[in-house]
């Protein structure tokens, strides 16, 4: 690993398979902490308002537990700290290498960047093809496919500008990639952040801040998450209520001519590494 490695950030969109990524990386044997939706903390949520919805550890949620990580006690140390001056503590509170971010907001990043070297960061793009994106989105009753296409679009499009501006080495992840083929996509990235490839077995649930229950299928198994997603809110526990398996490939639902119709989508994609047939 690069000794100036000290900040993983995960961009994308919502529903792009960073909560699975970040605990598949925080379960090799290089010392990386998956924090979750930083930005979703209390107290850095209320500052910088980037989300819709204060995150608490989605483990211990499932669980009905109380955080012994991340808790009121860590969140007030951290809710006036700026975001680098975050991720440094965290470092050091939590005695890892380096920091997982999943915040996945491009303003996050800019923040970050205000005052963190930028060979200490690498930035890694999560994204869904569009087309199973928006049909997420209309699966939640979220948006109309199109308002869904131009914010896939528009997230896109202000990930790499803001990337390409900073000057911040980045790697693409395409969620249909890594559900297909996990090990080789985690031996590719760690390649691309210098870091010794090995994973290792988790016998314990990865705490973090927010993410997508579904991601936790494997460590928590699907009754638990389906029954703790009958107890929460549906806008607390963001499952796909359409899908009997949460790690089953969606059916399309609407017009895809909706994809092509959004001026500059499929050029996006297309820059993301999909072909105009995988949008069919």
């Amino acid at each position: 690993m690069s000794k100036s490695l000290e900040s993983i950030v995960l961009l994308g969109t919502a529903y792009s398979g960073s909560t699975a990524l970040g605990m598949a990386l925080h379960s090799t044997k290089n010392k990386l902490t998956y924090v979750g939706e930083l930005s979703r903390a209390p107290g850095l949520f209320e500052k910088y308002q980037l989300d819709n919805i204060v995150g608490t550890c989605s483990a211990c949620q499932i669980n009905e537990a109380t955080c012994q990580i991340f808790n009121s006690s860590l969140f007030k140390r951290l809710k006036d700290k700026h975001p680098s001056e975050a991720h440094r503590y965290l470092l050091r509170h939590l005695k890892t290498k380096t920091i997982i971010d999943a915040s996945k907001h491009a303003a996050w990043l800019r923040l970050l960047a205000e005052e963190t070297s930028i060979d200490k960061i690498r930035v890694l793009i999560t994204v869904k093809n569009p087309k199973y994106y928006v049909q997420s989105c209309l699966d939640r009753e979220i948006d109309s496919a199109w308002l869904a296409a131009n914010a896939w679009r528009d997230t896109y499009f202000d990930t790499l500008r803001t990337l390409n501006r900073l000057g911040v080495s980045y790697f693409v992840v395409r969620n249909e990639d890594f559900m297909q083929n996990r090990a080789n996509i985690i031996h590719s990235i760690e390649s691309f952040l210098g870091l010794q490839y090995k994973i290792q077995p988790q016998t314990k649930p990865i705490h973090a801040i927010g993410g997508n229950p579904a991601a936790r299928l494997e460590e928590q198994g699907s009754k638990k998450i389906r029954e703790s997603a009958r107890r929460l809110s549906k806008r607390v526990f963001d499952l796909n209520p359409l899908k009997t398996n949460p790690t089953e490939q969606q059916k399309i639902t609407y017009d895809t001519q909706v994809l092509f119709d959004t001026p500059g989508l499929s050029d996006m994609a297309n820059l993301l590494g999909y072909n105009a047939k995988d949008l069919l």
